[in-house]
């Protein structure tokens, strides 16, 4: 009985760090717009929701102006409203770096754009200040 104990407790151990892993190529993976490789990790991944430290492959996918990505992803059922650790969704971050093509895609899927962050904004409050910032600098 030890034995079997032993060996589900390796085994689970073994999955964990896979997961770990997989996790690791999808962020990455979603930040460099590389479909396939984020196509091989959501089929080996058994949660695509889920939050590699602090966004999930949404997010990175979102930041990096990967729509590809972003729509791949929707389609394979990941949720647009995800909200990451700072309680801001894709939505936020398209906004953010003012990706027209990735917000338009995304309200189209239904994100929601009056989701307020941990900093108490709105995709829009995020995407005026952000413009504000960018003229302010040389």
């Amino acid at each position: 009985a030890l034995l079997i104990v032993c060996l589900v407790i390796t085994y689970c151990y073994q999955k964990s760090k896979a997961t770990d892993n997989y996790k690791t190529i999808l962020r990455i993976a979603s930040e460099n717009c590389n479909l396939e490789t984020v196509k091989f990790s959501v089929k080996n991944l058994l949660d695509i929701d889920t939050h590699m430290p602090k966004l999930t492959a949404l997010h990175y996918a979102a930041e990096g102006g990967c729509l590809e990505i972003v729509r791949f992803l929707i389609d394979e059922g990941v949720n647009v409203n995800i909200i990451n650790k700072y309680g801001s969704t894709a939505l936020h971050n398209a906004a953010y770096y003012g990706d027209l093509r990735i917000i338009k895609f995304l309200l189209e899927k239904g994100a929601n754009p009056n989701i307020i962050n941990d900093d108490g904004k709105k995709p829009r409050n995020v995407a005026v200040l952000r413009s504000r910032h960018n003229k302010d600098k040389p």
